[in-house]
Formats: structure tokens, C-alpha cells, sequence
């Protein structure tokens, strides 16, 4: 991760922790951050075939989400024998060598609000142009179980990624499954606050984590493994990796090796629980997996569900008729448990998540200190996409 992002993160949660936000992380990315897009390439070395054209014609009605729930990611053909913009020859150099026809895609850009801050263009995925290939870029059995879940009722999907290595991926999903059974007893999340509540469809009445594992030799899920180690820069060869992913499919930073330890998973899971004092979704770690869901729909039908099995009550407290209750998330009413007032409430949790994110932001810098170089971002002039 880039030096300058980590500390312009810390900076921000620090400075923004007192005024936080008490709609958890993981919930606020779901109402309110949309999933940045993907870019697809599909090169030719001149005029399309017949059997081209009719993938290319898919191709469109899958973007477009005709047939299917649309995913995250925004497509433009290019032809080798014409002349190409500066643009696209350096958009495309990560396929370098390959023979046309072929597919690339790349990264979602980061971009921070009123700021040039930019990551350079970097490949997610290079195949073949053939249907086979389309479909896998666009789903897999992971990754609509990831939209399920979040849409539902996990708070955060740990996705687990195996290193082949028998011994060291049992080691290392103990360590796992260990340490978020400790967060999900130990984590209370932050007391509801009407106001902050006003534009948020449901608060969560309590964490619920869930475990993914996924075989890195899986054909199926070659496209996630794929952007899973060309995000994060890792190899598997040092070992299994961890990928905590929130709200509309954003995969936080990757723990592995020494970093993944239990301190390190239940500080990630505090952070993400925790109030959200930085609102701005790229000014938090992690890149946005390519899913393919229709989000509103899938919140609403959870929302919807529970309503229907709830007493006719708020969330949030009130003046009420005698011998009637109002319904308060479970893990800020538990039996015997003291309450605080709201904003103190909310201030201590705004804290202790700072606190929480500094632990998560040591991994950052860990990782920095191994001498890791970051290329300079290319600059990117606006054209039209198809």
C-alpha cells in the first residue's frame, strides 16, 4: 500500500474519530459506497469475426445488465492495426507480447476527492476472447456467495486463500477461525444514533462474521485469485493469505505470513465494526472486488424480511405507551449491561476504534518496511467509453 495513503488514512481517522459516525463500517459501505469499475479490454489485430461480434453482443447485454444483475466494470474494444492514443498503449501494456484476440482488465483507478492522488494502471486479469472466459470474469461461485452474505446478514466475509501447503493452511485457519470467534463475543458495536441512522435502511443488531475458503487452483475462481494477488503484491508460495471483505464487496488489506496473527485480525475486525468516521470509501484500504449483484434489491429484500417479523416498534429510543418496548440492537442492550449516553457512547467507541485502526495500520507499514517499490502513476486523459 502507498506510503502517502496509509498516512493521509491515519490522519484522517485520528482527526475524525471524536465526531464519528455510529453507523458501523461495514454497514455504511454497504448503504452508501458504490463499487468502483473495473476496465475491459478487448483487443483485436483488426475487424472482429463472425463469432467475435456475437461475443462482443453478450458481452454488451451482460454490462448493461439485460439479462443478468450488472456488475462493477466498463468495457471499449481496441484494434491494434489502427493508431492508438497514448492512452491506450500504456493502458495495454501489461499484455504486452500477447497475440489478439485477447481480454484485459484492469484495476479500478483510486482516486481521493480533490486530490491528484492516483494508483498506477495495473492488470487484474489477462485471457483469451472466448465466452468461457467472459463468464468467468463476471462470476463465480465465491464470489455471488460474497454478495449474499454481505447483502444479508454477515457483517464481514473472511475470505481465506490457500497457500497448497497443507500444514500451513490448517496452522493458519485455526489462527483465523480463533480470532474472530474472540471478536464477535468481544466486539459492541456502536450505540444507534437517529440521526446518523436517518439515510441507513437497518442497524445491525449484532456481528456476524463468516469464513470463505478458497482454492488457489480453483478453476472457477480464477479471475478472484487472480485480482486477490494482483492487488495485494503477495505470492502463496510464503503462505495462505486473508482478505476481510465488507460492505459492497471491498476487500480490505491482506494479512499473511507473520502479519496474519490474531492481533492483527481482531484489530481489522474492530475497525470494521467499529463507528464510521471516514466516509470517503477510497480513503480506506483495500480495492473493490468485480461482483456481479443487484445491491438495492438484495438490501431491500433482507430489510424487507425482517420487518415482517418484528413487533411494529423503532430502533432507536423513545417515549413509548406504558408496558411497551422499543427494540434495541442486541449488542448495546445486553442483559446488566451499563448504558452511556448516546454521544458518549459513541465518542468512546470513535476512540477505541482510532486506537484499533493504528494496531491494523502497523500491518501497512510492516509491509512498507520490507522495501517494497511503488512505480509513479501515469497520468489519464478522458475518452469516450463504449
Amino acid at each position: 500500500m502507498h506510503r502517502k495513503t496509509a498516512i493521509l488514512l491515519l490522519v484522517f481517522i485520528i482527526a475524525a474519530a471524536a465526531s464519528a459516525c455510529s453507523v458501523p463500517v461495514f454497514r455504511y459501505a454497504l448503504e452508501k459506497w458504490e463499487p468502483s469499475n473495473y476496465r475491459l479490454f478487448i483487443v483485436f489485430a483488426g475487424k472482429p469475426s463472425v463469432s467475435d461480434n456475437e461475443l462482443l453482443v453478450l458481452l454488451k447485454d451482460r454490462i448493461a445488465g439485460r439479462k443478468t444483475a450488472r456488475a462493477n466494470i466498463m468495457f471499449e474494444t481496441v484494434d491494434l492495426s489502427g493508431e492508438l492514443d497514448e492512452e491506450t498503449r500504456a493502458s495495454l501494456t501489461e499484455a504486452k507480447g500477447r497475440k489478439p484476440p485477447y481480454i484485459l482488465v484492469l484495476f479500478p483507478s483510486v482516486e481521493y476527492e480533490g486530490s491528484a492522488l492516483k494508483t498506477e494502471e495495473k492488470a487484474a486479469f489477462i485471457c483469451f476472447f472466448e465466452r468461457q472466459s467472459l463468464e468467468m470474469i463476471f462470476s463465480s461461485p465465491v464470489r455471488d456467495e460474497l454478495a449474499k452474505d454481505l447483502s444479508g446478514e454477515v457483517s464481514v466475509d473472511w475470505l481465506f486463500l490457500e497457500s497448497g501447503d497443507a500444514s500451513a493452511d490448517k496452522e493458519a485457519f485455526e489462527t483465523l477461525s480463533s480470532a474472530i470467534k474472540k471478536a464477535e463475543k468481544s466486539i459492541v458495536l456502536p450505540e444507534p444514533s437517529e440521526a446518523d441512522y436517518a439515510e441507513v435502511r437497518k442497524a445491525p443488531s449484532k456481528v456476524n462474521f463468516k469464513i470463505i475458503r478458497v482454492k488457489k487452483n480453483d478453476p472457477r475462481e480464477v479471475f478472484l485469485v487472480s485480482s486477490l494477488l494482483g492487488f495485494s503484491g503477495i505470492k502463496l508460495e510464503t503462505g495462505p493469505a486473508v482478505f476481510a471483505v465488507y460492505g459492497k464487496g471491498r476487500a480490505f488489506m491482506c494479512l499473511q505470513g507473520e502479519l496474519l496473527n490474531t492481533r492483527n485480525i481482531i484489530s481489522a475486525a474492530g475497525y470494521l465494526c467499529g463507528p464510521c468516521s471516514c466516509q470517503i470509501k477510497e480513503q480506506n484500504p483495500g480495492i473493490d472486488l468485480l461482483l456481479s449483484a443487484d445491491w438495492e434489491s438484495m438490501i431491500n429484500r433482507t430489510v424487507t424480511a425482517e420487518a415482517e417479523t418484528l413487533p411494529l416498534a423503532g430502533i432507536f429510543p423513545s417515549e413509548t405507551a406504558p408496558g411497551k418496548t422499543t427494540i434495541m440492537p442486541e449488542a448495546v442492550s445486553r442483559a446488566g449491561a451499563k448504558k452511556e449516553k448516546p454521544r458518549q457512547g459513541i465518542l468512546n467507541s470513535a476512540i477505541k476504534t482510532a486506537v484499533g485502526v493504528i494496531l491494523a495500520l502497523s500491518v501497512v507499514f510492516a509491509g512498507l518496511a520490507r522495501g517494497r517499490k511503488v512505480k509513479k502513476p501515469r497520468g489519464r486523459t478522458k475518452r469516450k467509453k463504449t
